[in-house]
């Protein structure tokens, strides 16, 4: 891949093949390559006003085999970007060069190239020397030239285009020996490293009548070239290989090449196949936790591991229930989760560790299940609460032996107006970004929401996969960018004391997500509840939880619920998911239960 940045001057850099693929999947090596770029350029024209423009280039690749045929040689093989997808639509530019001594091979009437198929199109020549192959949908092309015995050299070329670099392929045929096709049965694809060894086998055929080869010595290396096996091919052709994973490589996208050396009968030959090496993620503590006042925060070190080693990159999230009570990120195999939650009644919590990961070649394990210590609340931080329940109480006194005559009603809870749940987007992004960013806040007074999670969903085989997490920082704000484009799915936002809200994924660009706190949508359910019942339990402008209880008389189960969601909009815990879930778990149905049931 390329970044081409002009407006005065240019800086090309140049990736490693594969990284244009491996960048749709969430790596930030891409990113950070353009914001160097950016920076580079932009330093030296910081008095000009007009910024830089980038063009990003991908990569192209030739794959293609000589095989020998009467009277002539058969090339095939594929054109592909380097993501693995089919370039459909540009030619190939195909030159000879005959003997040691780089002849170029004119095309006559006797060597005029031909479509391979029968009704194939037929094969442009341009000049006298270079042949257009014509690729059909699937990436495929083939041409059949007539060549008397001798020794070639084909040159296979692509012209660049404003989005691709131009890709280039020499490929030796000497038809004084046998050539030789090669392929993997079955060819694979995915690759999981947790397994004890990848069981294949190569297939080896001679190129006149596809006939098996056998008794030839194969080898099989990765994109790397580290050696993985050799064996020999039988008399079908045949040759097995059993690969331990130690040795396959590391997460993440590569390649199987397997290879015959040649000999005095038979050309070299290889076959690679692109494949993606998956991982499981194992979690496990650093150390035993300490424990602590959750209010405050308590500190996990969590270790991140695969079969490949440590792993870089990727969320770790703490659970309590179904609340996000904390995350971290992954360093070096190891991240720093701090978890915050109200404190409960027993004396250690059970919080459960999940890997969030941020590229498709690591698989989620097992959850880590935990038991943290729990310190009790200090008293002197009840304090405050203490004496403003005495300063309460004074007061009530004071006026009662103030005013005897005067019947004291108390204020009724102020139901403020109901917030609404939605995301707005503010701006979309340009055309071909595929990210969102923004900010999330409380819906009712407009405050940012810290340590929110923000998340991409979308449907998969039998499961939601998540497509992209984030964090909101002290601000509020969030950057989401998925490793692929994505066209629908779910925007799902949560925040510690902020009901989850869940809508259509909106178009990328810069949203705001307007989330309800659990509090006040306890007070909102109550309210709809209310309306859904009629009188008594309706009022005007609308019902509170003392009123709903007021007038619940013999149905238990109502004035229950009513009073529990006074203590939680009205109290001064935080209401968290445990709690709103333990009140929710009260409420009656919108019609009502039989009157003075338990």
């Amino acid at each position: 891949m390329r970044f081409d940045l002009d407006g005065g001057m240019t800086r090309n850099f140049s990736l490693d093949a594969g990284a244009f693929g491996a960048a749709r999947h969430a790596t930030r090596r891409i990113a950070q390559l353009v914001a160097v770029a950016s920076i580079a350029v932009a330093a030296p024209r910081a008095a000009r006003a007009e910024s830089p423009r980038i063009h990003v280039h991908g990569g192209s690749r030739i794959t293609a085999h000589a095989a020998r045929s009467p009277g002539a040689v058969v090339v095939s093989g594929t054109f592909q970007d380097d993501a693995g997808d089919p370039i459909a639509t540009e030619p190939l530019l195909v030159t000879l060069e005959r003997g040691t001594g780089a002849q170029a091979v004119r095309f006559g009437a006797e060597e005029t190239p031909t479509g391979c198929a029968l009704h194939a199109p037929p094969t442009q020549v341009e000049g006298e020397t270079t042949a257009v192959l014509v690729v059909d949908e699937a990436g495929r092309f083939c041409v059949r030239i007539p060549l008397p015995v001798d020794h070639y050299v084909v040159h296979l070329t692509s012209r660049a285009t404003p989005l691709l670099d131009p890709a280039k392929l020499d490929v030796t045929i000497d038809l004084t020996r046998r050539s030789l096709a090669l392929a993997l049965d079955p060819e694979p694809h995915v690759v999981h490293l947790d397994d004890d060894a990848l069981s294949i086998q190569a297939v080896a055929s001679a190129d006149d009548e596809g006939a098996a080869a056998p008794n030839l010595m194969l080898a099989i290396t990765n994109e790397l070239g580290t050696p993985l096996g050799t064996a020999t091919t039988n008399s079908s052709g045949r040759a097995r290989f059993e690969i331990p994973m130690d040795r396959m490589g590391p997460p993440g996208t590569g390649e199987l090449r397997v290879a015959f050396q040649g000999d005095a009968d038979v050309t070299a030959a290889t076959h690679a196949v692109q494949i993606e090496r998956r991982a499981r993620v194992h979690l496990a503590l650093a150390a035993a936790p300490r424990g602590g006042a959750p209010d405050e925060g308590i500190g996990l070190d969590v270790l991140a591991t695969t079969r490949a080693g440590d792993l870089h990159g990727g969320t770790i999230e703490a659970r309590l229930g179904d609340a996000v009570v904390g995350a971290g990120t992954v360093e070096a195999g190891r991240a720093h989760v701090v978890a915050t939650f109200v404190p409960p009644p027993a004396a250690s919590a059970s919080l459960v560790l999940q890997y969030l990961p941020d590229a498709p070649w690591f698989e989620v394990g097992e959850p880590l299940v935990v038991s943290v210590p729990v310190n009790a609340p200090s008293p002197w931080r009840q304090l405050p609460l203490v004496l403003a329940g005495i300063a309460v109480a004074a007061f009530v006194v004071l006026g009662r032996v103030g005013a005897k005559t005067r019947t004291i009603v108390p204020p009724r809870p102020v139901r403020p107006a109901a917030p609404e749940p939605r995301i707005d987007l503010v701006r979309p992004a340009a055309a071909g970004v595929n990210r969102w960013t923004g900010r999330a806040v409380d819906a009712h007074d407009g405050s940012p929401l810290v340590h929110a999670r923000i998340a991409i969903e979308r449907p998969g085989f039998g499961r939601v996969e998540i497509a992209a997490t984030a964090f909101t920082d002290e601000s509020g704000g969030f950057d989401l960018a998925p490793p692929e484009p994505i066209t629908e799915g779910a925007l799902v936002a949560e925040g510690p004391l902020h009901r989850e809200l869940r809508q259509k994924l909106p178009p990328p660009g810069e949203v705001v997500l307007s989330l309800v706190s659990r509090r006040r949508a306890l007070l909102g359910s109550l309210v709809e509840w209310a309306r859904a019942r009629g009188r008594p339990y309706d009022a005007r402008p609308e019902a509170t939880p003392g009123h709903v209880r007021r007038v619940a008389e013999t149905d238990v189960r109502a004035s229950r619920w009513a009073e529990a969601v006074e203590r939680a909009a009205f109290g001064l815990a935080d209401v968290d998911a445990r709690m709103e879930q333990d009140v929710d778990r009260l409420a009656p149905t919108a019609r009502g239960d039989i009157d003075g049931a338990p």
